[in-house]
């Protein structure tokens, strides 16, 4: 048995399913005309297996993330919005904050 390397296999799959939806007729997804478009509860991978770990459902808590930056109109009002939900905000490296739940991390 060997390895076949596909360089790019998922660029070339997503223009190949552009040109299908393009061919058909058919309307585009959001994300698919424009990846800036993309639903703001997707997530990679990694964030979904630290959510199983941490026994949480990530768009939960994506959502509850959501709700807190909108409604909140300062950092202290961010953080006991956060709270409310379980989560501690944390200054990370220079630029970044840290959220986190347990065990789970992530950098905002």
């Amino acid at each position: 048995m060997t390895a076949i390397n596909l360089p790019h296999y998922k660029r070339k799959l997503n223009s190949l399913s552009k040109e299908l939806y393009l061919e058909h007729g058919w309307e585009l997804p959001d994300g698919l005309r424009d990846p800036l478009l993309k639903g703001p509860l997707n997530f990679t991978h990694a964030q979904w297996q630290q959510a199983l770990r941490a026994k949480r459902d990530l768009r939960e808590i994506k959502l509850a993330f959501i709700h807190a930056w909108q409604y909140s109109d300062s950092a202290k009002a961010l953080n006991a919005a956060l709270n409310e939900h379980g989560f501690l905000l944390a200054r990370g490296d220079s630029h970044f904050f840290n959220l986190h739940l347990l065990d789970m991390v992530a950098s905002l």
